[in-house]
């Protein structure tokens, strides 16, 4: 039963689904604008299918003049009714475009974008589109893919809102998203930087924008690690044990004032040859047995 209301709102054919409506979960937004050079201090943004509006809302509060619009009336605040396909020229003053289009006519969405001129072209996609024969001729000739964010995290949330609405049952998200992004002046590789949704800001080592990675020399094996502490001296429990059986080291630094006097005990008999050696008796023992 295709159409059934328990079915998952993914996987289902497009013939059932009609005009794609898979609203994006506004989340997704946080690791591209922190990890995304090319949209830094960018004033305007298109949205060309922008749904019931998730983006758009979450483009407006990072302070953005979005200029939103979608083939049909779906909700969004201060939208337009437009078939982007049908856009002939941008919107006035703005050069990039951030989405999440219907991805099965991404590849003549983003060739409509590049007519256009648009210099940033954006889009949240399926990691598999950087497959196919079909993308091997028409995409990556171009060289304009620059980077490929890739989402570490399944983006939950993001449902076919017409077979929700018509009491469909919510289903697990099974695809690994990335966004997508077009440098119109950029030709050459794609570079491919894994990001975090629950970890927004967080970056690779390797990444130059990354602090530098603390490193120590462990006191037993000599080899690098990175310190988890900064009072750390072993690189793992092992080598402080061996440390510590060895006694090569002293497996905790000491906080116990070192000794002035050294004490010793001896048997009676012997006292009078460690007097001649210039050992004095404890002054706390005279006038007693162990003084005689």
């Amino acid at each position: 039963m295709l159409n059934g209301p328990r079915r998952p709102s993914l996987g289902r054919p497009r013939a059932v689904r009609g005009l794609d409506q898979f609203d994006t979960p506004p989340v997704a937004l946080d690791p591209l604008f922190e990890h995304e050079p090319l949209l830094a201090g960018v004033p305007r943004v298109c949205e060309p299918f922008c749904g019931k509006g998730n983006l758009v809302l979450a483009m407006r509060a990072r302070g953005l003049t979005v200029f939103a619009s979608d083939i049909l009336e779906r909700g969004c605040p201060d939208s337009a009714v437009l078939d982007f396909r049908t856009m002939i020229q941008r919107p006035p003053g703005c050069d990039v475009l951030v989405s999440n289009c219907a991805y099965a006519d991404a590849m003549g969405h983003i060739e409509h974008a590049l007519a256009l001129r648009f210099r940033v072209i954006v889009l949240l996609l399926k990691l598999s589109f950087l497959c196919t024969d079909e993308r091997y001729e028409r995409l990556h000739p171009r060289g304009h893919l620059c980077r490929v964010h890739v989402l570490a995290e399944r983006l939950q949330g993001m449902h076919d809102a017409a077979h929700i609405a018509a009491g469909g049952k919510e289903g697990s998200q099974s695809q690994v998203h990335a966004w997508f992004v077009f440098d119109r002046d950029y030709c050459g590789p794609a570079t491919i930087n894994p990001v975090s949704i629950h970890r927004p800001a967080a970056r690779m080592p390797w990444d130059g924008n990354s602090p530098a990675l603390r490193t120590g020399v462990c006191e037993q094996c000599r080899k690098s690690y990175e310190p988890q502490r900064t009072s750390s001296r072993f690189c793992s429990g092992t080598c402080r044990q061996r440390a510590h059986r060895r006694k090569l080291l002293s497996v905790t630094p000491s906080v116990t004032r070192a000794p002035t006097e050294v004490f010793r005990y001896v048997r009676h008999a012997d006292v009078p040859r460690f007097r001649a050696e210039g050992w004095e008796l404890l002054s706390a023992l005279e006038g007693t047995h162990h003084g005689e």
